[in-house]
């Protein structure tokens, strides 16, 4: 688990504390969007909230976003799962990671909280 900075940690509190569980984080490249969004997700987690579906823009995104959740969440990467054209095992995982356009090909296989 990455020590955050103290901007990070403040945005994290924002997102706990906010009224409404829905956010929306924008930094410059490099700030550390993803770590943030992985201890985030693991708060969630650990509250007992649902699956954390982690949409990116391609395919080396995932790879890299998947990478940073299993720091924050410790290993376990049976939790880790990744949504793809060839495989896509969702049930029982922590955080789901996939594609937009991979997304957009499956969205009949979700049911809606």
């Amino acid at each position: 688990m990455k020590t955050l900075r103290d901007y990070q940690v403040q945005t994290v509190e924002a997102v706990s504390t906010a009224k409404k569980p829905r956010a929306l984080i924008v930094l410059a490249s490099g700030l550390g969007k993803t770590v943030i969004a992985a201890h985030i997700a693991r708060k969630w987690r650990e509250l007992g909230g649902s699956t954390i579906l982690f949409l990116v823009h391609m395919n080396d995104a995932v790879i890299q976003a998947r990478t940073a959740f299993m720091e924050e969440f410790e290993g376990r990467p049976e939790t880790m799962n990744v949504l793809n054209g060839r495989v896509g095992k969702y049930a029982g995982a922590d955080v789901v990671f996939a594609t937009f356009q991979t997304m957009r090909n499956h969205l009949k296989r979700f049911q809606r909280d």
